[in-house]
């Protein structure tokens, strides 16, 4: 009985130490903040613009759960503020000039 809980902690350790499926999440995340940057119309240009980054974000929750895929959500959306988000230069931020 005392071997069985030990291969069960080793196999939950295993799982969360592993760097393949958050690695992959970081990634996923990435992608989806790029392809949301670029905002391609479907049909012409003047048809609404189509978010495909939502569906990259999708994929991860889909295909490695709900850790990696909260971990891609947050990268996209760290990503995106950070394009969005137009940041200041260190003398500025200085002399208390921050337009916002």
């Amino acid at each position: 009985m005392l071997d069985g809980n030990r291969n069960v902690q080793a196999s939950a350790h295993s799982r969360l130490t592993k760097p393949g499926p958050w690695v992959l999440a970081v990634a996923l995340g990435f992608g989806a903040a790029g392809l949301d940057t670029l905002g391609l119309p479907m049909l012409s240009p003047e048809t609404p613009l189509f978010v495909f980054g939502s569906s990259l974000v999708f994929v991860a929750f889909l295909s490695m759960g709900l850790g990696p895929g909260l971990v891609a959500v947050l990268t996209a959306y760290i990503v995106r503020l950070a394009i969005m988000w137009p940041f200041q230069s260190r003398g500025r931020l200085r002399g208390h000039h921050l337009c916002l």
